[in-house]
């Protein structure tokens, strides 16, 4: 499975730590690295999308009536087609929408229909906005990220860094007391309060935080 920060880039995150009381089964980078594919799916669940590159997605959306079209996939790296549906089954046809009637907002997946609105006639202004109908339009699209935003990859690694230092925390006996758990999305980390941990945990998953709310996709 892809990731969005390297081992390397995790274990950047933990120069530094003493991680004597975990690793007596298994070395420091080991966990680390076993717990990047963990790591990714709970960022992605967080917010409500991921962040790899995908190539020939073929989507079908529901016109509104409107010179506007609401991509469900964003950002759009290229948008090959749109294309007009009509009929049901093996009589369903596809009828090219023209792109020069049209333009992508890329990074918000937005289609908006430009042709010329300035008509007397109500019936050629209709044919120029995206008609009304349950999953009439079909588009071909590859959406998403070459490359990983860096606040992503930099939350992914603080993701796996609270977890290390959550367990380093919870076998340090010198922490012992009440236990304090944060959570963002499925993603959870609980810890002593008394560890000398507990201010670094809680400052890594205010920036997860800050990051899945920066990235979440609001079309959910």
């Amino acid at each position: 499975m892809a990731t969005y920060c390297t081992a390397a880039e995790a274990l950047a995150e933990l120069e530094g730590v003493d991680a004597s009381a975990i690793i007596a089964s298994k070395s420091l980078s080991t966990q680390v690295t076993a717990l990047l594919s963990f790591s990714k799916l709970r960022l992605d669940n967080a917010c409500g999308r991921d962040f790899d590159a995908h190539t020939g997605t073929v989507a079908r959306l529901s016109g509104r009536g409107s010179n506007v079209l609401v991509l469900d996939h964003y950002p759009v790296i290229t948008l090959t087609k749109i294309e007009e549906c009509s009929g049901a089954g093996s009589a369903e046809t596809y009828a090219t929408v023209a792109s020069t009637l049209y333009r992508v907002d890329f990074t918000n997946g937005i289609v908006y229909f430009i042709a010329n609105l300035n008509r007397e006639s109500a019936y050629q202004q209709k044919a120029q906005m995206f008609a009304s109908g349950d999953l009439n339009y079909q588009v071909t699209l590859d959406w998403g990220y070459a490359t990983p935003p860096d606040d992503v990859k930099m939350a992914q690694a603080h993701m796996v860094r609270s977890t290390i230092l959550s367990r380093i925390a919870s076998a340090d006996k010198s922490g012992e007391g009440s236990v304090q758990r944060i959570q963002v999305g499925t993603w959870s980390a609980t810890f002593p309060t008394g560890s000398p941990y507990a201010g670094e945990i809680q400052q890594s998953a205010e920036l997860i935080a800050e990051v899945v709310h920066s990235h979440r996709n609001v079309r959910l």
